[in-house]
């Protein structure tokens, strides 16, 4: 009935859709992925993008994600070869040390937990499995170890990853810029906003 509807093209059946249907192009042996405990990984399909070679193929780096962060533990087993450390750079040290220390307890790792999320060492038994199956490298750039930065490092921090694409310094096939953050209003001026849409060309 419903193709003797006005409009309408082509009809498919209304099926069931089970979320761990999809066969993945590799299934991870990381612990906390076969123990669901990455149920985001999960609820978002990631299986389906890794069956797709949405990300590339796995182990093929194919791209860079700049994490403007706190930094991170550049000594991590799950980071370990997922770092960019010819172009990482830290804004709050003024020079390459990115690492994020903890020796009073008062950092937030925060910057770690977002890499790990992106690029995790897939397929080590251990840990998490990183959504992008090895094919990233990490470019830490480190704005305040206590995610307590100003505009203005954002600004810095999102300048120099552009100046390394333009000047060839990254050439993956693809570049993308992760940012976790909050800006009260009443501190953002519309001044602000027209010099991050010109600095972004």
């Amino acid at each position: 009935r419903a193709r003797l509807l006005k409009g309408v093209s082509y009809v498919v059946p209304d099926l069931a859709m089970d979320k761990f249907s999809y066969i993945p192009y590799s299934i991870p042996n990381d612990a906390k992925y076969q123990g669901l405990r990455q149920y985001y990984l999960h609820n978002i399909k990631v299986d389906k993008a890794w069956n797709e070679n949405i990300f590339g193929s796995q182990g093929n780096i194919d791209g860079t994600v700049v994490v403007i962060d706190s930094g991170l533990d550049i000594s991590h087993p799950e980071l370990i070869n997922r770092i960019d450390n010819l172009n990482k750079y830290s804004y709050s040290k003024n020079s390459n040390d990115v690492n994020e220390y903890n020796e009073d307890n008062s950092k937030t790792f925060h910057g770690t937990f977002v890499s790990g999320i992106i690029a995790a060492n897939t397929n080590n038994t251990k840990g998490i499995a990183g959504m992008s199956l090895d094919s990233v490298k990490i470019l830490p750039i480190q704005i305040d170890e206590d995610l307590n930065a100003s505009f203005e490092s954002f600004l810095k921090a999102i300048y120099y990853a552009k100046v390394l694409l333009e000047t060839k310094a990254i050439t993956n096939r693809y570049l993308a810029i992760n940012i976790t953050t909050g800006i009260q209003k009443k501190y953002v001026s519309s001044e602000n906003y027209k010099t991050t849409s010109d600095l972004l060309g």
